[in-house]
């Protein structure tokens, strides 16, 4: 056991419990595929929440780093305690991190300025079809979208998006 996870057993005994039960992914440990005894397919981990220090164990499996390509899975957590946070899980299934979550439910607009060009194109070309057809009410709507589509589209160019 490394020192940050007998800090957290250390901790797991002495803190208060918040509430019952286990966090994050549960499985019985077990030996790796196909019978190979030295490979683990779950590791118990204990963590201890950020917020109110309440101790929990979760197990881990190997399932949460497959799809990982920088060897490190971030796993959002929200402990019987309510609070949520995010567990850092190395390709070992060791917990090397855990942070807490300040705010969630940012809302996020789409700032492709090539699909806006796209679309206000199409919404010209449609523009001068009603035109030419003259159906003059419908053509003004859309001329109202066009022209909000621009606006968009001028303040997207205008800021900076950091990548």
């Amino acid at each position: 056991m490394g020192h940050i996870e007998e800090k957290l057993a250390e901790r797991a005994m002495t803190a208060p419990r918040a509430g019952a039960g286990q966090v994050g992914l549960t499985a019985k440990q077990i030996t790796g595929p196909k019978g190979k005894g030295d490979e683990i397919s779950s590791r118990p981990a204990y963590i201890s929440c950020p917020v109110c220090h309440a101790a929990y164990k979760c197990h881990f499996s190997t399932s949460v780093i497959e799809k990982v390509t920088d060897g490190m899975a971030r796993i959002l957590v929200k402990g019987p305690c309510e609070h949520k946070f995010l567990v850092f899980v190395d390709s070992n299934l060791r917990v090397r991190s855990i942070e807490r979550i300040d705010h969630e439910g940012v809302v996020c607009e789409h700032a492709d300025t090539e699909f806006l060009e796209r679309h206000i194109k199409q919404l010209e070309e449609r523009h001068a079809q009603m035109a030419k057809d003259k159906e003059y009410n419908e053509a003004f709507e859309l001329m109202q979208q066009i022209k909000s589509a621009k606006k968009e589209l001028e303040a997207l160019k205008n800021k900076i998006v950091v990548k």
